[in-house]
Order: C-alpha cells, then sequence, then structure tokens
C-alpha cells in the first residue's frame, strides 16, 4: 500500500505538473504557428500539393486536441493539488502509487481504477 504524501511530496509533484504545463503550452504555440503556415500553404499550393498541406494541417489538429486535453487534465491535478486531494484515485480513494505519478503526474486513478474506467469506455 502507497503512503500518504508528505508536503514536500506534494510540493515536487507541484513542481513536476507545472513544468508539464509549460512544456505543453509551448508546444501548444509552437503547433498553432505551424498549422497557420500549414494553412496558408495549402491556399497558396496547387492542387497537387494541397492534399499533403490538408495531411499536415490534421495532424496538427490531432496534437493541439491531444495537448489541449493533457493541459486540462494538469489545471485539475493542480486544483487537486491545492485542495489537498492530489495523489488520491478519483474513484477507490487510495494513494496513487508514486511509480505512476512520476510516469503521468495527472494521473486521476490508480492503475487497477484507470483499467476498470478503461475497460468501461471501450464497451460504452
Amino acid at each position: 500500500m502507497t503512503k500518504k504524501m508528505t508536503p514536500a511530496d506534494v510540493a515536487r509533484y507541484k513542481s513536476l505538473l507545472l513544468h508539464v504545463l509549460q512544456h505543453l503550452t509551448d508546444d501548444l504555440t509552437t503547433l498553432e504557428a505551424e498549422t497557420a503556415q500549414a494553412c496558408r500553404r495549402a491556399r497558396e499550393s496547387s492542387s497537387e500539393d494541397v492534399g499533403e498541406e490538408v495531411l499536415s494541417v490534421e495532424f496538427s489538429f490531432e496534437l493541439m486536441e491531444r495537448d489541449e486535453n493533457t493541459v486540462r487534465e494538469v489545471l485539475a491535478a493542480l486544483e487537486r493539488v491545492d485542495e489537498g486531494r492530489y495523489g488520491r484515485c478519483q474513484k477507490c480513494d487510495h494513494w496513487i502509487r508514486r511509480t505512476r505519478l512520476k510516469a503521468i503526474p495527472h494521473a486521476r486513478h490508480c492503475i487497477d481504477c484507470q483499467r476498470t474506467v478503461e475497460a468501461e469506455e471501450a464497451t460504452a
């Protein structure tokens, strides 16, 4: 069983979350600029090249959506830090293992509950 987090643990994870948030924000800024460029190129391209530019734009939009979803998850995790609930599974209320939080600092669920959530989503 995982032990309760100390204030020092929470501070380390908050710092990690803030680092992840900054990285995602930087990525989104870059993706937005690249997408705008690709849109301009698509408008200016010959009909043969448009397909390639459209694929590039679609891929960029998918990456942006993924990053935006992760930003929302990180912000929710930071909210849990502020509320004193960070590190606890939102489904079973047990402590999430530190190894999981190091890999996915914005994790909402312990690994067992995450598997259950994913199985439920797969059958929905």
